[in-house]
């Protein structure tokens, strides 16, 4: 009992450091994007329902690689993935 208590607690601990590294990486690609989406001709409704799908941390060079995903009110849009790499 004890064993699966200390691991559930560690599994948790784990998942909100890894949340919180995560976190300055997504809010600085945000705003990024806030402030440049203009220059690939994109239009505020483009970037307004935007979501993240996934972000991964390369060890090896410590690049986190953010990967949003369009969407149309709410709804995914296929293909329709953008990647920004914040080192």
């Amino acid at each position: 009992m004890h064993r699966k208590f200390y691991l559930l607690l560690a599994s948790l601990f784990l998942s909100a450091t890894i949340f919180g590294q995560h976190e300055k990486a997504i809010t600085s690609a945000k705003q990024f994007l806030k402030e440049n989406y203009t220059k690939w001709e994109l239009t505020e409704s483009d970037i307004a329902d935007i979501t993240i799908d996934n972000v991964l941390k390369s060890e090896h060079n410590g690049v986190t690689h953010i990967y949003f995903r369009q969407r149309y009110q709410g709804i995914k849009i296929h293909n329709a993935i953008s990647t920004l790499n914040i080192l």
